[in-house]
């Protein structure tokens, strides 16, 4: 249900992809915080749906980033191989879990887990969001410059 209203709450309201990631990504993480710190099955079951639910924002996010980076011509065989990378992490993320979950406990996996995607997504802000400022990006500019070619063409087609 909570996915439902977050997509029902998308599709009628405008945002930026920043602020789409941003917020889709900080409300993952403040899920699984809630989830990691509740004392109580509430307190997880809310934690849970925001995690959920925020998932699904953060997805139309990433999709839409790599609708526009990823040549058309190559995105089938580079989404193909990010998916078989992403599933292959899953049974890594369950022997993980099942080895450290007896000594540390679940809430204390979920914990560290959470500080590492904390990390992880603070480091990305730092390291790419630079971009905005006009610093340049070595990697991301061809990125960026291959979208605003694809937005001119575009707009240059329908204006014909």
């Amino acid at each position: 249900m909570a996915t439902i209203v977050v997509l029902f709450v998308l599709a009628r309201i405008v945002l930026s992809l920043r602020v789409l990631g941003g917020v889709g990504y900080c409300m993952i993480a403040t899920g699984a915080l809630i989830t990691a710190l509740s004392p109580s099955l509430f307190g997880y079951g809310v934690g849970f749906l925001l995690i959920v639910a925020f998932d699904k924002m953060f997805n139309v996010y990433m999709r839409t980033i790599r609708q526009r980076v990823i040549p058309p011509q190559d995105f089938g065989k580079t989404v193909g191989v990010m998916t078989l990378l992403n599933n292959l992490s899953q049974p890594l993320a369950g022997l993980l879990v099942a080895l450290l979950a007896a000594p540390l406990g679940t809430r204390y996996v979920i914990l560290i887990v959470t500080v590492m995607a904390v990390l992880l997504g603070a480091g990305t802000v730092v390291r790419f969001g630079r971009r905005r400022h006009g610093v340049p990006l070595s990697g991301l500019d061809h990125g960026a410059e291959a979208i605003r070619a694809q937005d001119e063409e575009s707009s240059s087609r329908s204006s014909r």
